[in-house]
């Protein structure tokens, strides 16, 4: 519901380890290729939390 322009967006596997970073668009959006199965994605806004969300809750359009 919000605009989320130049925000990072931040792929990790279980292991914590950095597996991809992109930046949102104009219109808030990110593309990450899939790179592994369990993967963990991390939005940060500048704010003082971080969202987090794991693979197994995205669906692919």
């Amino acid at each position: 519901g919000s605009i989320a322009v130049d925000y990072a967006v931040s792929m990790y596997d279980y292991h914590d380890n950095l597996i991809a970073k992109e930046t949102t668009d104009k219109r808030s959006i990110a593309t990450i290729e899939k790179m592994v199965d369990e993967y963990y994605l991390v939005l940060d806004s500048g704010h003082e939390y971080p969202l987090e969300l794991d693979g197994v809750e995205i669906t692919e359009k």
